[in-house]
C-alpha cells in the first residue's frame, strides 16, 4: 500500500503545482505524484517516501512515463527532454 501521507507532504511541498510546468490545481489541473525511483526498484517501503515523489501534472507526468523526457535530478529539479536538452524548472510552492 502507498503511503498516502508521504504523497500529501510531496503535494505540499510543490504547492499543488506540477514541477515541470508549473500549472496547479487552482488552474484546473489533475496533479498526480511519480515516484522518482520505481516502486520495485530499492525496495516498496525504501522509495515510498517524500524525497523521492514529485508534483506533475497529467500531461507532464505523461512524458515521464512515455520516456519522451526523463527526470535527470530531483534537487535541483531537471528534466532532461528527448532531444536531449536540459530543462530546469524553478517551480515550488
Amino acid at each position: 500500500m502507498r503511503s498516502s501521507e508521504e504523497r500529501q507532504k510531496a503535494l505540499e511541498r510543490d504547492g499543488y503545482k506540477c514541477r515541470i510546468c508549473g500549472r496547479g490545481i487552482r488552474d484546473g489541473f489533475d496533479i498526480e505524484v511519480h515516484h522518482h525511483k520505481k516502486m520495485g526498484m530499492g525496495g516498496r517501503k525504501l522509495n515510498d517516501v517524500e524525497s523521492n515523489m514529485v508534483s506533475l501534472c497529467r500531461q507532464c507526468h505523461s512524458l515521464i512515463e512515455s520516456h519522451k523526457w526523463k527526470i535527470v535530478s530531483l534537487e535541483p529539479f531537471i528534466v532532461e527532454t528527448s532531444s536531449g536538452e536540459d530543462v530546469i524548472s524553478f517551480f515550488r510552492g
